[in-house]
């Protein structure tokens, strides 16, 4: 580190992430070195208060920094580091810092009123911390919590001070309720992200809310927040326009029909995730498929009511489509791939687990998909070797194709083993 400042002194933007031998007597020599230094990533670093405090000592330009996983911080670091380049610092990430409390965040509250983007996860974390940086911090625009002695109280307090806030994600919350995103709905009317995970307690009315107030809403993911069902995204679909990419992960109580609303109110859409959602079925892709045409990335996983139906349905109208990955889709077979192939611009295909594919479809995407960079086709049962044979060699080795030899080399080799020799030697 010592030679680092030595040889660098002009140097903006470091990263250490999981280097365990930079120390704390290292990274004051290099602080007081490299003084221009802009951002710097310490992630699971071993360094002590006395390092960290130099750096708010030495770098009065410091925008960007993250604490991740520094587990031998404390307090003292963060009240000398945030008085010393609160000015500044425009980034904070704080995760798995047992010794970091509220007192800490009282001091970015207190200092750091250039703050806009905060990202903590801690147990040790309380609502008066987190009420400080809100509070303290009226510029904040990104926020991602996962502290499970944060409530109600501070949502409340981002709806009403932080109205220029546009990124929220909220992981692992067991404490929050509708309450708290209709305060976010209210006041957060420039929110274009929104990061809901494990929030038991959250309802269709708080999808409810955020559609009501927050028009600007662009990505949305809702991942395991079993009480959100169908009526909370039809809200989405209908006062939400400028949508453009939405994640379902483990939502059963969510279906079709919710869809059907996403379909109709936004016709941006170009990214969808469904993650094992059991009540999701064609009508829902069907609706997907006819009325956000301009779809570009499409991953479905695990979620059974869906076939080829639904997938034909993609392949005829998304014809922009450039990513697609049916993992595990038992329901979908070479019908739906033959449909697909018409979207001559894709580039990625993932039909793993799709027991009903064979030859059939991926000669189609062979013969269809020239732009294609990667194909998994793993535990697939039907396949034989005539995929392979239907395609001559020179279809795949010469001209706009020749991009394609490595991703058909390595099914084959998969696949057919040592009856691939022939095709790889000529």
């Amino acid at each position: 580190m010592v030679a680092l400042g030595e040889g660098f002194p002009k140097l903006e933007k470091l990263s250490l992430i999981w280097c365990s031998n930079v120390s704390s007597v290292g990274l004051t020599s290099l602080a007081d070195k490299c003084r221009l230094l802009k951002s710097l990533d310490l992630q699971g670093c071993y360094v002590g208060d006395q390092g960290v405090a130099a750096v708010g000592q030495c770098c009065k330009q410091l925008e960007d920094l993250n604490l991740r996983f520094c587990e031998g911080l404390t307090d003292v670091c963060l009240v000398e580091l945030a008085s010393g380049v609160g000015k500044s610092l425009k980034s904070l990430g704080i995760a798995a810092c047992v010794k970091i409390t509220d007192t800490a965040l009282e001091a970015v509250g207190l200092h750091c009123k250039s703050l806009e983007s905060m990202s903590l996860d801690a147990e040790s974390i309380h609502n008066k911390g987190v009420l400080a940086v809100v509070r303290g911090c009226p510029a904040l625009k990104v926020l991602k919590l996962q502290c499970i002695n944060v409530t109600d109280e501070v949502l409340i307090a981002v709806g009403n001070c932080c109205s220029s806030l546009e990124f929220l994600a909220l992981y692992t919350f067991q404490r929050f309720t509708d309450k708290g995103l209709r305060a976010i709905g209210n006041g957060c009317k420039k929110l274009k992200n929104l990061t809901l995970s494990d929030c038991y307690f959250l309802s269709d009315k708080a999808l409810e809310s955020i559609a009501i107030g927050c028009k600007e809403l662009t990505h949305l993911e809702v991942n395991g927040c079993h009480n959100i069902g169908t009526l909370g995204l039809e809200s989405i679909g209908k006062s939400c326009p400028r949508l453009t990419e939405l994640a379902l992960l483990y939502c059963q109580r969510i279906g079709n029909f919710a869809l059907s609303e996403i379909g109709r109110g936004c016709k941006f859409l170009q990214a969808l995730h469904l993650v094992d959602c059991s009540s999701i079925g064609d009508e829902a892709i069907c609706s997907i498929a006819k009325g956000c045409r301009n779809l570009k990335k499409l991953h479905i996983r695990r979620c059974y009511e869906i076939g080829n139906k639904g997938v034909v349905a993609i392949g005829e109208h998304c014809r922009s489509l450039t990513d697609l990955s049916l993992r595990f889709c038992d329901r979908v077979g070479d019908e739906a791939l033959i449909a697909v192939s018409q979207c001559s611009s894709l580039q990625y295909l993932n039909v793993s687990g799709c027991h009903q594919i064979g030859d059939g479809g991926l000669i189609a995407i062979a013969r269809g998909c020239a732009e294609l960079t990667y194909l998994d086709v793993s535990v697939l049962q039907v396949c034989s070797l005539s995929f392979s044979l239907s395609v001559h060699p020179a279809h795949f080795l010469h001209g706009p194709h020749a991009h394609r030899a490595t991703i058909l080399c390595s099914f084959m080799l998969s696949i057919f083993g040592k009856y691939t020799s022939s095709f790889l030697c000529y």
